[in-house]
């Protein structure tokens, strides 16, 4: 532990500086100016090395789980002569109408107005009430309060 604080105090230049007057300012930006060109004859090389070498690692390690997942994937590079069978399946997306598919390619608002249409005409379906039922048998109630 003491020899770290040794290295960690023989490497430190310190400086007088007055606060008050300004005595000593251009000392200070000339020790400054001396750590700056240290740094970047002593240490930046290194930090770049390292970098680069991380970069390199990790372009490596990328390059490895690809290769992983191709092999597990059975895929190579060469396409097979064989003619791929395409088998049609029948799914959820292919039954849904076109509005839907219209739907999704427009705004927010064309959005939200499919879906309630859709979710009114599913109420009616079911023959359940509806928001236009409830309004208008509160309209109906409040009529006849009235008279």
């Amino acid at each position: 532990m003491s020899l770290m604080l040794e290295e960690f105090y023989s490497h430190l230049s310190v400086v007088g500086v007055s606060s008050m007057t300004g005595d000593g300012i251009d000392e200070f930006f000339e020790a400054v100016q001396e750590k700056a060109d240290e740094f970047n004859r002593d240490y930046k090389p290194e930090l770049e090395r390292r970098r680069k070498q991380r970069a390199d690692e990790k372009t490596a390690g990328r390059e490895k789980e690809l290769g992983k997942l191709m092999k597990d994937m059975a895929v190579s590079g060469e396409r097979s002569n064989a003619p791929e069978e395409k088998v049609d399946m029948d799914v959820i997306s292919d039954l849904e109408d076109s509005s839907d598919s219209d739907a999704n390619e427009g705004d927010e608002g064309e959005r939200e107005e499919g879906l309630k249409s859709r979710y009114k005409e599913a109420m009616q379906k079911s023959g359940a009430v509806t928001d236009e039922d409830n309004s208008f048998s509160r309209y109906v109630r409040s009529s006849q309060m009235g008279m």
